[in-house]
Formats: structure tokens, sequence, C-alpha cells
């Protein structure tokens, strides 16, 4: 069997071909995804080996919030500088301090809340989030995801109440991708921002993601 590592290390390469070759829109255009946040949070090594080689498209990131696996706060940062780059709504590009590496932050919290807003809302609306075309079965697997954690309200001590997300079941997996895509799209302009009720912390002053006039798109490459 093939060391863990090399499998993950494999794995992405063959992810990449498939994001590469691009995704059929309603149109019937193919439209490639402009930027691709890769999970660091675990054997982060291999996943910046990774990402440094296949493009700037590809990013690290990493979810912050009550139900993650290591249950660290998300704090926005008040502004740029030499190693916070950009702000977004909800998550923020830095550079890590051990090595200088590029990588996303993000509240999972926030992010989630918009998930599930957005599979709430009427199929005619603008916000509306539908479904991959598949089995009932593959629906059903995905939506066993979504629901692997629900959305509650707690005192937390110097804060007061603050909506926060509960584990249910461990099979949450693609929530989390799912919560880091909406963020993703949301720095590429592709998805309007969504105030949540966990989102008490980052209404003002918020950067516009997207292009500017005279820097390159991706953080990466300025």
């Amino acid at each position: 069997a093939m060391p863990l590592p090399e499998a993950l290390f494999s794995a992405l390469t063959e992810l990449q071909a498939d994001i590469e070759a691009g995704y059929p829109t309603p149109s019937g255009a193919v439209m490639v995804p402009r930027s691709v946040w890769i999970d660091s949070g675990w054997m982060r090594e291999v996943v910046v080996s990774w990402t440094k080689q296949a493009g700037a498209r590809y990013v690290p990131c990493f979810g912050r919030g009550t139900a993650q696996q290591f249950g660290a706060s998300y704090y926005k940062p008040k502004s740029t500088g030499a190693r916070v780059l950009f702000v977004g709504q909800g998550y923020h590009f830095s550079k890590a301090k051990t090595d200088d590496v590029i990588h996303v932050e993000l509240h999972t919290d926030h992010w989630k809340s918009v998930v599930h807003q957005r599979l709430a809302c009427p199929i005619d609306s603008a916000m509306a989030m539908t479904l991959f075309s598949a089995s009932a079965d593959s629906h059903r697997g995905f939506a066993k995801h979504l629901t692997a954690e629900k959305q509650v309200t707690k005192f937390i001590k110097g804060k007061g109440e603050k909506i926060v997300w509960e584990i249910v079941s461990r099979n949450n997996h693609y929530l989390d991708s799912t919560c880091y895509s909406e963020a993703a799209a949301h720095y590429v302009g592709e998805l309007i921002a969504m105030a949540t009720q966990s989102d008490t912390d980052n209404q003002n002053n918020q950067t516009k993601p997207g292009p500017d006039n005279d820097r390159p798109y991706l953080i990466s490459q300025r």
C-alpha cells in the first residue's frame, strides 16, 4: 500500500485534473474554479507541498470554529499588513508565521450558517443552492454530512449569546468542504454577501473581494 503522505499527494493531483477540466454550467459553458481552497488542518506539510507546485489557483486553508477539530475561535484581523494580506467576510489571507506560506483562515460557524440559509431559500431565489446531478442515494449521503452539525445559541462568558455549531456526527466532511467553497466563491465574486446571525463580528469595514485595477487577481500572485 502507498504511504499516507504519498497517497494524499496523489489524490490531490487526481482532483486537480478534474478541476482543470472544468464543470458544466446550466448555460452549457464549462467553468473552471478560479480559486480552490485545500483544507490543511490535517497533514499540513503535504497540502502545502502540493499547493506550491500546483499553481496560484490552489491555496491551503484552515477552518476555525466551535465544531472544528481543535475548537479554535476565528478572530477577524483589524487591518492588513506584513502578514495579513486580505480581509474578506469571515475569512482572511495571511502568511504563516512558521514558513511564510500564504493560507486562508475562515470563520466556519459563519459559512456553515450561509450554507444552511442558502439551502432554505426558495428555488427561484438568487441565493438558492441547488444540488449536483446524481442519484437519490448520493444526495442522501451528501445531506447526512450537511446535517452532521446543528446550529445552537450558547452563552459564552465575556461574549454573551453566540450562534455556534455542535457536532451530531463526525461524518461532516461535505459540510466543511461546502462552507469552504462558499467562502471561496465569495472571494472571487461569485457569491454576494449574506449576513448571518453568527456573523455579528464581521459586518463592518469589509474589504470587497475581487480584482483591483492594478493588482493580480489571486492573492498568491501579488
